[in-house]
């Protein structure tokens, strides 16, 4: 999966773990924004970054949940790295069309329309 393949459309990438409780709140927004959007206007990734997080136990999870977006599993955390993710999740970048970074915010959501907000303003 590259960026490159998503020009056109905004992204979010979202960098979490089974361990972060932050993470599971905030994962209902993110759902909630996935309903709201096209596939052909929004891009979601909610990458789990976690080496010792097992493909299976994060699969049990997302389908337990219901969840739809798509989840890559960076289990060498060599996209993390890419991101200078060094201090904890979650951490979410929001970029637009061209593939351009406008926006980054380290923590977890409060809400959809926080994330809306976001998206919203480029």
């Amino acid at each position: 999966m590259t960026l490159s393949a998503l020009l056109g459309k905004k992204v979010i990438v979202n960098f979490w773990n089974l361990n972060c409780s932050w993470c599971m709140q905030e994962m209902p927004y993110f759902q909630t924004v996935r309903d709201n959007h096209t596939d052909s206007e929004l891009a979601l990734l909610i990458i789990n970054s976690v080496p010792a997080d097992r493909p299976e136990a994060v699969g049990a999870y997302l389908d337990g949940a219901g969840y739809t977006f798509k989840v890559p599993l960076d289990q060498y955390s060599a996209v993390a790295q890419e991101y200078n993710i060094n201090d904890g999740v979650p951490v979410t970048f929001f970029i637009d069309s061209g593939g351009i970074i406008r926006n980054k915010r380290d923590g977890a959501f409060s809400n959809a329309d926080a994330i809306e907000t976001m998206l919203d303003s480029y």
